[in-house]
C-alpha cells in the first residue's frame, strides 16, 4: 500500500511538474503568436516600403528619359538654329556659336545631373532590394525557430497525454487496491 502511495504520490507529481511545463509552453506559444504578428507587420511595412520606393524609382526613370529626349531635341533644335544663322549670318556668327555654346553646356550639365539621379536611384533601389532580402533570411530563421518549439510544445503535449493515460489507468488499481486491504 504505501509503494502505490508512494507511486501516485511520484506520479502527481510529475503531473504537476508537466502541467506547470504545459502552462509556460503555452505561455510561450502565445508569446510566440504575438512576435510573429510582429514579424509579419514588419514585414508588410518593409514591402510597401519597397513597393514605394520602386515606384518612385520607375516613375522618376520614366521622367528622366522622357526629360532626356526633350532635351535632344532641343539640343537638336539649337544646332540646327546654329547651322541656320552660320549660313545666313555671317557677321553674327561668333554671337550664335556663344549662345550655342552655352546651352550645350546648360543642357551637357543637365544631362550630367539627370545621369547623377538615375545612377542614385539605381543604388537606392539595389539597396532596397538587399533590405528586402535581408529581412526575408530574417523571417526564415525565425519561422524555423517558431516551428522548432511549437514541435517541441507537440511532442510536450502528447506526453503529458501519455502521462494522463498512465495516472488515470493506475487511480482505478489503487481503488480496487484499497477496497481490497479495506474488506481484509
Amino acid at each position: 500500500m504505501k509503494l502505490c502511495k508512494k507511486e501516485v504520490e511520484v506520479l502527481q507529481e510529475r503531473n504537476a511538474a508537466l502541467m506547470e511545463m504545459w502552462n509556460g509552453l503555452n505561455i510561450e506559444k502565445n508569446n510566440l503568436e504575438v512576435e510573429v504578428q510582429q514579424k509579419d507587420e514588419i514585414i508588410q511595412r518593409e514591402t510597401e516600403k519597397a513597393k514605394v520606393q520602386t515606384c518612385a524609382y520607375i516613375k522618376c526613370q520614366g521622367t528622366l528619359f522622357s526629360s532626356f529626349s526633350i532635351k535632344e531635341k532641343e539640343l537638336k533644335s539649337f544646332k540646327a538654329q546654329c547651322d541656320a544663322l552660320q549660313a545666313g549670318h555671317h557677321l553674327e556668327l561668333s554671337q550664335v556659336e556663344e549662345t550655342c555654346r552655352k546651352n550645350l553646356d546648360v543642357l551637357q550639365e543637365e544631362n550630367a545631373a539627370l545621369n547623377e539621379t538615375v545612377n542614385r536611384l539605381t543604388y537606392l533601389n539595389a539597396k532596397s532590394e538587399d533590405e528586402v532580402q535581408q529581412k526575408d533570411q530574417i523571417i526564415q530563421r525565425e519561422t524555423k525557430k517558431i516551428r522548432a518549439r511549437f514541435n517541441a510544445y507537440i511532442d510536450c503535449l502528447g506526453s503529458l497525454t501519455v502521462k494522463e493515460k498512465e495516472l488515470t489507468s493506475v487511480r482505478p488499481n489503487v481503488m480496487h487496491f484499497r477496497q481490497v486491504t479495506t474488506c481484509s
